[in-house]
């Protein structure tokens, strides 16, 4: 995020930069009345703080962050350790995952683009401003697995190791994990019951690798090769 914080009096543009790096790390927090979950303390951690632009009644900044993270308690929260009091003015989010603000488009220009196509059958438009689902998932371990495997994935079956062709190196046990055909087609999201070094060294076991989260592939993209019990 980019934030402009407002101050109840000017603090000083170096008590604030100290501020920041106490800020920096895992922090309390308790979510606004009107956020859309449970109000109890948690924890979220802040990446890094850098302070781009300081006048005597605002402060620009740019936040990293954790999901779920409340920069306005963040503003407020900073503002209390100063004694100065502060709140958030105006916020922009610049990067959510893999996205960036680089990548995003109006509501307006998505509007027309879909009338264009619906009118004159003409996708190319439309398609310039649409992302396949795999970018989303593109931070996520991958794991890809036989094509004798999809549609039992497909119908909700975990993952065993006779289904595995290869696992990304740094896989780690309970990672959300991306499950992909040999194309690179998304069949499934899962959490990961075993480390990547364990299948490297028993990939005959007949264990499983994931338990199942989200399944995103149709039934039926690829054969059924398997039998109900």
């Amino acid at each position: 995020y980019v934030c402009l914080m407002k101050h109840g009096k000017d603090p000083g543009q170096d008590r604030i930069s100290r501020m920041f790096t106490k800020f920096t790390g895992p922090i309390y927090q308790i979510p606004p009345l009107q956020a859309a979950v449970k109000r109890e303390l948690r924890i979220r951690r802040v990446y890094a703080i850098e302070m781009l632009e300081h006048n005597s009644q605002s402060t620009l900044f740019r936040v990293e962050c954790e999901g779920g993270t409340y920069i306005r308690n963040l503003c407020n929260d900073i503002g209390s350790a100063l004694g100065s009091g502060a709140h958030m003015e105006q916020l922009i989010r610049t990067k959510s995952g893999p996205f960036t603000l680089e990548d995003s488009v109006t509501l307006l220009d998505a509007h027309d683009k879909y009338k264009e196509w619906k009118k004159s059958g003409n996708s190319s438009r439309l398609s310039s401003i649409l992302r396949p689902l795999e970018s989303m998932l593109i931070d996520l371990p991958l794991i890809i697995v036989k094509d004798s495997a999809v549609d039992a994935l497909c119908h909700g079956a975990d993952l065993g190791f006779p289904g595995v062709v290869s696992v990304s190196k740094k896989m780690r046990r309970g990672q959300l994990v991306s499950i992909r055909t040999n194309r690179g087609e998304s069949i499934a999201l899962g959490r990961a019951t075993v480390d990547a070094e364990e299948i490297a060294k028993n990939p005959n076991s007949k264990g499983k690798v994931t338990r199942l989260e989200r399944v995103i592939m149709e039934r039926g993209t690829y054969p059924r090769e398997w039998k109900s019990k």
